[in-house]
């Protein structure tokens, strides 16, 4: 294996397929920042790996999942998980795909519902969640985006003995490549309220997941570089990170965390929901430092 396999990733991001696919018209690719292409040539040159992803926050449609395309055009298996229905009706569903997916309406791409557990998962019941569904501990990619406690969430998996060996994280942009916060874990939270998703008090920034990544044999090797393709209101890059296991490094040479993530930025659909000044936000106790 070339001592450089893991430099450069971005080269093989694929067409971004969040909202650019349509029934009419679709790339083949799903994910939200060209992730696919990226997944593919790891596993490719992994070799061995076990076909099973994990994905929390995966939506109820393909349109930017990480996971379809291997669960569709690669028979993986796997768990998604995700908090949908009506902002009233809160419900975290899990899919079990293949062999049991189909589309139930395919003109909105969602996907059958094989079960359904009516409560919010919290790091103190995700584990119970996974146990009662039968999910290994050896995963072959963790994919994790719930814009709210997901560094909890995945403290929590990796202290399990989750064991992915590619785990693909979103992280909060906002916060440059030498500031390590995350926010304060709250009972509850959901994607809709606006210290989460609606604005830009959520998440963590990329060095506090690499370092709580790195305690448990992991290696950032990749941010993603392609935009969001919503036509409108895009994200100037992506702000979904790689890590793998260490033991699968085989010696790569590894592109540095600034390099990957020079300087961070404000997604333009969060500042318009949330300005951010984040000296007031830690004052007021909102974020923890990671050391």
């Amino acid at each position: 294996m070339k001592k450089d396999w893991l430099l450069n990733l971005a080269q093989y991001e694929t067409p971004i397929g969040e909202y650019a696919c349509t029934i009419e018209n679709h790339t083949g690719f799903w994910s939200q920042h060209g992730e696919e292409g990226v997944i593919e040539y790891l596993i490719d040159n992994i070799g061995s790996i076990k076909k099973f992803i994990l994905d929390i926050g995966s939506g109820n449609t393909p349109l930017g999942s990480n996971s379809f395309r291997l669960l569709k055009e690669h028979a993986w298996d796997g768990i998604l998980i995700d908090a949908l229905g009506t902002s009233d009706d809160k419900k975290n569903y899990i899919y079990h795909e293949p062999p049991r997916y189909h589309f139930v309406n395919d003109a909105d791409f969602d996907l059958f519902v094989s079960k359904h557990i009516n409560t919010f998962f919290e790091k103190d019941t995700i584990v119970d969640i996974l146990e009662e569904n039968k999910c290994p501990k050896q995963l072959g990619i963790l994919s994790l985006d719930i814009d709210g406690m997901d560094y909890w969430i995945l403290k929590t998996l990796l202290e399990a003995k989750y064991t992915p060996s590619i785990a693909i994280v979103e992280f909060n942009p906002k916060w440059h490549p030498n500031e390590s916060y995350t926010v304060k874990y709250r009972i509850g939270a959901k994607k809709n309220d606006k210290f989460t998703g609606k604005g830009t008090v959520y998440g963590a920034s990329l060095l506090a997941f690499t370092r709580l990544f790195e305690i448990h044999g992991y290696t950032l090797i990749h941010v993603t570089q392609s935009p969001a393709s919503n036509g409108k209101g895009s994200d100037p890059k992506g702000n979904n990170a790689f890590f793998i296991k260490n033991n699968l490094i085989n010696n790569s040479n590894i592109n540095d965390i600034n390099e990957l993530f020079p300087k961070g930025f404000i997604q333009p659909a969060k500042e318009k929901a949330q300005k951010s000044d984040k000296a007031l936000e830690i004052k007021k106790g909102y974020w923890e430092k990671i050391i």
